[in-house]
């Protein structure tokens, strides 16, 4: 999960200054309103799933866990079993 900021915004209207009624992020505001103002003491932080293209390139990101070392079979292993075996 990711937190996602978002503020209500004062905004220029048929040459006036509006606020928002809604919150919304500065890169959403400001695909439409280069000009937005952040309103101060309206924080809203909101946890959001990240997309798919973000979780795959974290993943990516992380490093591997290191491998265990193999296990190593001494070479008298399977000789000491033949001596028990009754048949």
């Amino acid at each position: 999960m990711q937190v996602e900021h978002q503020y209500q915004w004062w905004v220029q209207y048929n040459g006036k200054w509006m606020a928002t009624r809604y919150h919304c992020t500065q890169q959403d505001i400001m695909r439409t309103h280069p000009e937005a103002r952040r309103i101060e003491g309206t924080l809203i932080e909101q946890e959001v799933q990240e997309s798919l293209d973000a979780a795959i390139a974290r993943i990516r990101s992380t490093p591997k866990p290191q491998q265990p070392p193999a296990f190593k079979v001494p070479p008298d292993f399977m000789p000491s079993f033949s001596d028990d075996v009754p048949f």
